[in-house]
Formats: C-alpha cells, sequence, structure tokens
C-alpha cells in the first residue's frame, strides 16, 4: 500500500489577494484536496480521451533491470522526513531584480528536459553557419552548465559551505560576463558536452532520493545579490510513465510511479514557501499552446517576445498521448501519481494564469 505518500501540507496560510500572490501554498493545498476526490478512472479520463484509453496495448518489462523493487521503510522514512524538512522551511521573500538572471527548469522526468537540449544543440549548429537576424535570439542566451564534475552537483550545495562558496563565485563570474540569461541545467554551451539534466528524480542510482534542491538554489542566489528564476515543466502522467519505463527502461511502472510520486511530492514542498515572484512561468510539453507558453515566459523574463519560443518551437513535436495497460502494474502506485501529478499541472495552469 501506498496510503499518504501524498505530501500532507501544512494548514498554515498567508493573506493572499487578487492583486498579489505571495506563494503557491494555498493553491497547492486547494489542488490537493480536488485530487483526492476522483477515482483513477477518472483521473485518466480527464488527460486522456477515450479512444486513447481503449487502445492500451500491453508492454512488456522483461528487460528492464532497474528499480526492480519499491522503496523499503527506511527509505520511506528518509523522504518522509527530508518532505517535513522542506516543508519547514520559512518563506523566502525575493528581493532582487536584475536585467541578467539565472533560470532553472524545474520538473519530473520526461518534462521536457531533453526537448530544451535538442533545441539549444540545433541552435548552437545554427549560430555556427548562420548569422543571419533569425538567430539572433539565440546567440543572446549564453549558456553555461555547471552540473557534475569537474563542476558543481547541485545535491550537495545545501551540505557544504566550502562547495557552495565555490559555485556562487563562479557564478558572479559569469554575471559579469556578457551572459543576458545564465541557465542551470539541461543546457550546455556549445562546447559542452551534457553531464546530466537535473530532473526530479536526477540520475539512475538510488533515484528515490536524488533530485535537486531548488529552495536551496533560491536562498544561495538571494543572499548573493543575484535575480534567480524558476521556469517549471509538466506533462500528462502516462506519456511520463512510457517515456521513462518504455523508451528509456528506467524501471517497471509500479516502481516508477512510486518513486516519481515522491518526487514531485519533493518538487512541490521546496515551491510552497518561495515567493511566488521566483516563478517565472511554466509550460507543457504535450500541450498544444506550449508556443504561447514559451512566448509568455519570454515576455516575463525580458519583457518581450519570440526568444525561447524562436529556439524551442523548431525542434518540437507533439507526439500522441500514450497509455499503460492497468494489467502490467499495481495501479495503487499509478493513482497516487496521478494524483501529484494532478496537483503539478494544475499548478502550471494556475502559474499561467495569475502572473
Amino acid at each position: 500500500m501506498v496510503a499518504g505518500i501524498i505530501y500532507g501540507y501544512s494548514s498554515r496560510q498567508r493573506l493572499a489577494t487578487h492583486f498579489e500572490i505571495t506563494s503557491y501554498e494555498l493553491q497547492i493545498q486547494r489542488f490537493m484536496e480536488n485530487a483526492s476526490v476522483p477515482s483513477l478512472d477518472n483521473l485518466r479520463k480527464n488527460e486522456l480521451n477515450a479512444t486513447i484509453l481503449e487502445n492500451c496495448h500491453r508492454q512488456k518489462f522483461s528487460e528492464i533491470q532497474r528499480e526492480a523493487q519499491h522503496l523499503k521503510p527506511d527509505e520511506i522514512q528518509h523522504m518522509n522526513a527530508l518532505k517535513n524538512d522542506y516543508s519547514r522551511k520559512p518563506f523566502l521573500t525575493k528581493n532582487v531584480f536584475k536585467r541578467k538572471k539565472v533560470v532553472f527548469f524545474a520538473g519530473l522526468e520526461a518534462t521536457g528536459h531533453h526537448l530544451l537540449l535538442n533545441a539549444f544543440e540545433r541552435s548552437c549548429a545554427t549560430m555556427k553557419t548562420n548569422s543571419s537576424n533569425n538567430w539572433v535570439s539565440a546567440s543572446e542566451i549564453l549558456t553555461y552548465y555547471v552540473q557534475g564534475p569537474p563542476r558543481f552537483n547541485f545535491e550537495f550545495l545545501s551540505e557544504s559551505s566550502a562547495h557552495s562558496s565555490l559555485f556562487i563565485n563562479e557564478m558572479k563570474l559569469l554575471e559579469h560576463g556578457n551572459a543576458t540569461l545564465t541557465i542551470l541545467n539541461s543546457i550546455p554551451p556549445c562546447n559542452v558536452t551534457l553531464v546530466q539534466t537535473l530532473s526530479y528524480p536526477n540520475g539512475v542510482i538510488k533515484r528515490y532520493k536524488r533530485h535537486p534542491d531548488l529552495r536551496y538554489l533560491a536562498e544561495l542566489f538571494e543572499k548573493n545579490n543575484m535575480d534567480f528564476r524558476v521556469v517549471l515543466m509538466t506533462r500528462k502522467t502516462e506519456p511520463i510513465l512510457i517515456s521513462t519505463c518504455i523508451k528509456r527502461k528506467f524501471g517497471d511502472i509500479s516502481v516508477q510511479s512510486e518513486v516519481l510520486t515522491y518526487q514531485a511530492n519533493m518538487l512541490l514542498s521546496q515551491l510552497q514557501n518561495l515567493d511566488s515572484r521566483f516563478i517565472t512561468g511554466c509550460f507543457q510539453i504535450d500541450s498544444k499552446n506550449i508556443s504561447d507558453q514559451l512566448s509568455f515566459i519570454d515576455e516575463k523574463m525580458f519583457n518581450r517576445k519570440r526568444l525561447f519560443s524562436d529556439i524551442i518551437m523548431p525542434t518540437f513535436n507533439l507526439r500522441a498521448d500514450s497509455c499503460v495497460d492497468l494489467r502490467d502494474i499495481q495501479s495503487t502506485y499509478l493513482e497516487e501519481f496521478y494524483r501529484i501529478n494532478y496537483v503539478l499541472r494544475n499548478l502550471c495552469l494556475f502559474i499561467n494564469k495569475n502572473k
């Protein structure tokens, strides 16, 4: 059983008016309550049309070796303690606003990190061969990658003050350069190879406990007078599982549903006590309106449109929805993941509507 997996948000409430939303804690709480009502069948019908659900094909997992077992009691205890620790963090107010910005793309696996990578790889190749005005916008985003050896691992920044000092000092050097935007994950500069995408979870070993610390990054940059922003990424539930389990073989669907449920809770618990002004916007990789969502982020970040969208849309391909056969899994785990991903997807819509 996985009862109680979904994070129990505190009853603390902050004043929020129609004119100013200081944090997303109240909205997350409301979406949590809404998600607890529908059945799995209704949750599925809300995301996937009847034709898709009627034509689910059995998926074979014989080749999958990783994450063959569900979380052990001590692992669950560790994750719950970590969620509680994030939730007890004090509210972090955003006071730093500058032309130059540092952005972090926050999302579960299969929500868009590789879309970003492919888009920027294409723009790098284009900039080398084409200097036309069509790609001026691409050259304005001078990306820089700071994850993994010999750079910095975000998972351990909060555990080492010396490590954090080295990291922030290098980020300050970048701020004095020509970069309008420094991107922390997924997108390397044109002469650097990608190491990791910094998704939730991050990596293939002990996946249940590996994820970035978004809250710590926000606090670190705010403390050092740097303008830190977050872009949230979401996607429908079963396409995430098809991508991570069938295509990339990260684990069977029941286990992956459990791992992603915990990771989604980590992301939400890190977001809930952040000033909403840290969150620039959100895009849904499976949305037909993704171009508008990206243009909206551009406008909020740079006060004009057609920057991210010019780079990303040429490589974007809206794929058909996919679903899993419930006969192959313990549906309780899928139901829990559906509920928490419902919260993330509705939070995404709320962010874009109220920015």
